[in-house]
């Protein structure tokens, strides 16, 4: 039996990308992602390319992701403690498996 968790975390333009992204995933090797507490990945968000149908580049900083019995309050606080240049700007969008649409949280203050 599984409870997947979908995420995806948009990141302002204002942020350095390269330089938090290695924040962000620290989450994923530092907490185990399972009922028993094993870890079952240590992969981290990923980046959705910059090269989109269309032949424009996408206008959004977004990574994604889907977790296992995925600890979501815990990975909020996580991306609470990060220093962002513009917290305000950052959002998760969560879809638990059994629901039919993504809940937006703020990040920040805005």
């Amino acid at each position: 039996m599984s409870w997947v968790t979908t995420l995806m975390l948009h990141v302002s333009v204002l942020e350095e990308v390269e330089a938090l992204t290695p924040a962000v995933n620290a989450f994923f090797v530092s907490y185990p992602h399972s009922v028993d507490g094993t870890l079952q990945s240590d992969e981290g968000l990923a980046p959705i390319s910059q090269v989109v149908p269309g032949g424009k580049s996408f206008g959004a900083r977004v990574f994604v992701g889907a977790y296992n019995y995925f600890p979501i309050e815990k990975f909020i606080d996580h991306l609470r403690s990060i220093e962002w240049e513009a917290p305000e700007f950052i959002q998760l969008f969560v879809m638990d498996e059994e629901d039919l649409s993504f809940r937006v949280v703020q990040i920040g203050k805005s």
